[in-house]
């Protein structure tokens, strides 16, 4: 039997850590099983707490004990000894707890706390003890004076009564356990020094309980995150079908008004009494162009809106790794994120909120309101014929007759409406047509100036769709005005 003792160190939990793992902390194969003497933990987790915790509270049980708090201050508590058996002898478990045990009754300490730790990383048996050198009861010191001549004499009886043999019949000192390399001992000696700058953070009662429940905090903070983040990628999803089937909704709801002079002009013709082969054909056509309208339509604002949720989702996943990096850091230094308990139960609401205010970028009254009256500049030309109200072609009857470019303002119809119409006026006067001049018993009402506002991506798309269709209205009314002056040549 060779029995070593260790120099005393500072930190508990520096200690356990190496005693309890393979060199460097990777793994625990070398760890045989563990036991511990006066505590009321078996874990190594809970009696280095509870050993830390006799050790800080070491003044105050020594005045419970009626000595006082400056006596024997204690620097090192932890310290360590090492039973070893010969090669070939091979102890269980008891009897080598029961060694142990025998150790500390002979020196005296039998009373203070302690953690055994079996290796099985040598060629011969042997049983770390580590020792808490404050007493659990008088705060005390251990007495260590000659540790080393009382070691001595207990080896030789227990050497002994167990036919070990004696210091003349060691054998070479290649079977005994090694002390430990230069680069192990600066691992250790860095280890225990790390140990002890954390062992000196202020004391809690839960030291080293929050260490063992640190992990399961970690895994439910992680799951809480995680579980939210899923659900704001699926409400996502979710809204971003509601938002194009709105959307649908709303281009072809605003898309008919467009349409108004049209089929105005072929319900007249239809009075005129056109020939049948000739309404259908002017009607074909006019579903055609309808039918390319919506479809030019719908295809230019569903691109903004995949533009605007690509830009938004992209958004929502920095943020997202944002937030998962925030979170692991905080728990890399040991900080807790009791805001995501806040996150528990909660529905995410995700999406853009162009929805709010559909007309703002498809017309009506708000975008009529934003843009101007556009109507109010110019008079109203009586005689006209209705064409912005779309009319039934299969009800009977006349449209109410109505200015084409104050009509916008007054209904409330799409900006893109009012565009194309003021593109009419234009046209009406430059190649002749009659409007009444303004009375002067009437004055002009003043024009409302537009707000000025930043041009977001459906206004900058309403803009462009204006453009293109003030100019086909132009060109439309330019091919009917020389059909008709061909048609009154050929008469």
């Amino acid at each position: 039997m060779i029995v070593k003792i260790g120099r005393s160190g500072r930190s508990f939990k520096g200690a356990a850590l190496y005693l309890s793992h393979d060199i460097k902390a990777k793994t625990a194969n070398r760890v045989a099983w563990t036991h511990s003497l006066n505590t009321a933990n078996d874990t190594v987790s809970g009696v280095v707490n509870e050993m830390y915790t006799t050790y800080m509270a070491s003044n105050l049980l020594k005045e419970a004990a009626g000595r006082r708090a400056s006596d024997e201050k204690i620097d090192r508590p932890v310290k360590q000894i090492s039973l070893n058996w010969p090669p070939g002898f091979q102890p269980s478990k008891v009897e080598m707890i029961e060694a142990a045990e025998s150790y500390l009754a002979r020196m005296g300490w039998s009373e203070h706390q302690a953690m055994l730790f079996a290796h099985i990383d040598r060629p011969h048996l042997h049983v770390h003890i580590l020792i808490n050198a404050v007493h659990p009861v008088t705060g005390l010191k251990l007495d260590d004076g000659l540790e080393k001549r009382r070691t001595s004499e207990w080896r030789l009886e227990y050497s002994r009564e167990h036919g070990h043999p004696l210091s003349n019949e060691r054998e070479s000192g290649q079977s005994r356990e090694p002390t430990p390399t230069r680069e192990e001992w600066l691992y250790l000696k860095e280890i225990q020094e790390r140990m002890h700058r954390e062992a000196k953070q202020e004391f809690n009662s839960d030291y080293l309980a929050k260490d063992a429940q640190q992990p399961f905090i970690n895994d439910g903070e992680w799951k809480i995150l995680k579980e939210y983040q899923r659900k704001e990628r699926e409400a996502w999803v979710e809204t971003g079908r509601k938002e194009y089937k709105e959307l649908a909704r709303i281009v072809y709801r605003n898309s008919k008004p467009r349409f108004t002079r049209q089929w105005n002009e072929y319900f007249e013709r239809k009075r005129e009494g056109m020939s049948p082969k000739k309404l259908a054909r002017m009607k074909e056509q006019i579903r055609v162009d309808q039918s390319a309208d919506l479809k030019e339509t719908t295809e230019t604002y569903f691109h903004v809106l995949w533009s605007e949720r690509g830009a938004k989702y992209k958004e929502m996943l920095e943020r997202q790794k944002a937030d998962r990096e925030e979170l692991r850091h905080n728990q890399k230094l040991g900080r807790s994120s009791p805001h995501l308990l806040d996150l528990v139960g909660q529905t995410p609401t995700q999406g853009i909120d162009f929805l709010d205010e559909p007309q703002w970028y498809l017309g009506g009254d708000k975008s009529a309101r934003e843009a101007g009256d556009m109507s109010e500049p110019f008079e109203r030309s009586p005689g006209k014929m209705d064409r912005d109200v779309l009319p039934n072609e299969h009800a009977p009857g006349r449209s109410r007759g109505r200015d084409p470019v104050s009509a916008p303002g007054d209904l409330g119809l799409s900006a893109i409406g009012a565009i194309a119409a003021i593109g009419e006026r234009l046209f009406d006067s430059f190649f002749g047509a009659k409007t009444s001049a303004p009375s002067n018993d009437q004055p002009r009402r003043a024009v409302r100036k537009p707000v000025a506002q930043e041009p977001g991506p459906f206004r900058t798309a309403l803009d462009d769709r204006a453009m293109r269709e003030a100019e086909r209205e132009a060109e439309k009314r330019s091919d009917d005005y020389w059909r008709e002056r061909k048609r009154g040549r050929d008469r």
